[in-house]
């Protein structure tokens, strides 16, 4: 729904819609139906609010949405659909750009139905198999402790440094 305001009109459009508008500019520009003076006023009487107050342009050369920070622009994504002060100029442009859309609406499929949510079954644990007992205490000890060499089965010396193993 559109509000006059002195020659502006304010309204709310989506994302697509300000894109297609902002395109439609841009496609006139480069074709030399409005001047670049022209085209840069009306970029600047383009700008939009989104849901978070935050104020936003699209840049048609780069394909990027650009949020004013003080005296910057930043690339980012707009929030929600926008509100729009449409400058008489640009008002004139809107019919066109809803017959685009509905055209381009018009020419998608329908949207297919979405399908139920898979049923969660549960499922069993795995059984984890018993961990294995240790070894009996004589074949523990495969290596020294106090020196590292190996041990001979049953041993109760270390052959090599003579320190028990037990």
């Amino acid at each position: 729904m559109a509000e006059q305001r002195k020659g502006i009109t304010v309204r709310a459009m989506s994302q697509k819609q300000y894109v297609f508008l902002i395109g439609a500019l841009y496609t006139q520009h480069v074709r030399g139906e409005i001047s670049e003076e022209e085209f840069a006023l009306l970029l600047r009487g383009l700008v939009a609010e989104d849901m978070d107050g935050a104020h936003w342009t699209f840049a048609p050369q780069t394909g990027a949405w650009l949020r004013v920070d003080s005296e910057e622009w930043l690339e980012g994504e707009p929030r929600g659909p926008l509100i729009v002060a449409l400058p008489a100029e640009a008002s004139v442009l809107m019919s066109e750009v809803n017959a685009w859309l509905q055209e381009i609406d018009d020419s998608m499929p329908p949207p297919r139905p979405r399908e139920p949510a898979p049923t969660l079954v549960p499922t069993p644990s795995p059984v984890l198999a018993p961990e294995p007992s240790p070894p009996a205490s004589s074949d523990v000890r495969v290596f020294c402790v106090a020196c590292g060499h190996r041990l001979k089965a049953g041993a109760a010396f270390c052959s090599y440094c003579g320190k028990p193993t037990g």
